[in-house]
């Protein structure tokens, strides 16, 4: 039996070479450029879930605040400051029950280090049992429950400049005013709370049986920027965080 020859193996030419240089390298290219599409889309999203944790942090923070914004307060500035007696202090020296201040800078600059001043009403889980026609400056009234957060017992403080001594009446007719607590008294098994109108009312209001009592706070909500470092959102938790002659108030940094 007689075996056919061998065919000898002939190399590539150069041509050859070339061209499947060329396709390789415009593979590794395609691959390439998908590779850094593919880490851009993963960073893009990584970033997108950063901002959406943050933005839903700060919205949790202000929802509250924006919500009950000004409630039961003047919108007026000059009629919001007279109703807490115009003390220089924060938040009754504010222009109102919501005001945003910018820095003197022109242009995009003024938006670094704005202020957002919000005066605000949360629950206080606290309803009248009478309803009490007010005259004057000082009234009485049954309630079911105390405010939790009365401060009553706070010390080298003014009790008119503490915001959370300050309620208003969700239903008081025909005007809302705020009210400072002064204290209470137990009768008969039922609870009265005393308060105190920095003024007597020019008109008798009146507030009915089963109204909320809301307690009021405020929050200062700033945009900073130091030596080109846009600080990173830093709510706090802690009233005793920011303190001006004995007003307590909440600060969030946003950016």
């Amino acid at each position: 039996m007689i075996c056919p020859p061998l065919k000898k193996s002939r190399a590539f030419s150069l041509a050859e070479l070339l061209v499947s240089s060329l396709i390789t390298s415009a593979l590794l290219f395609g691959l390439a450029g998908t590779i850094y599409l593919l880490i851009e889309i993963r960073r893009y999203t990584d970033d997108l879930d950063a901002a959406l944790s943050r933005a839903e942090m700060v919205f949790s923070i202000l929802r509250t605040p924006i919500e009950y914004s000004g409630y039961g307060l003047p919108k007026d500035e000059t009629d919001y400051m007279e109703c807490f007696g115009m003390p220089a202090v924060s938040p009754y020296n504010w222009p109102g029950p919501l005001s945003v201040s910018f820095s003197n800078r022109v242009g995009m600059g003024r938006r670094e280090n704005a202020v957002c001043k919000i005066t605000y009403a949360i629950e206080t889980k606290c309803r009248t049992l009478t309803q009490e026609a007010v005259s004057g400056d000082r009234f009485k009234i049954a309630a079911s429950g105390t405010p939790a957060q009365l401060l009553t017992d706070a010390k080298d403080a003014d009790p008119e400049t503490i915001i959370q001594n300050w309620f208003v009446f969700g239903a008081m007719t025909p005007r809302r005013v705020p009210a400072r607590y002064t204290g209470r008294s137990t009768a008969a098994k039922i609870t009265y709370l005393s308060f105190k109108f920095k003024k007597a009312v020019s008109e008798p209001v009146l507030i009915p049986e089963n109204d909320e009592i809301y307690g009021l706070r405020a929050l200062e909500c700033e945009v900073r920027k130091r030596d080109d470092e846009i600080l990173p959102c830093t709510p706090t938790t802690r009233p005793e965080a920011s303190e001006a002659a004995g007003s307590r108030e909440w600060t969030v940094s946003l950016t």
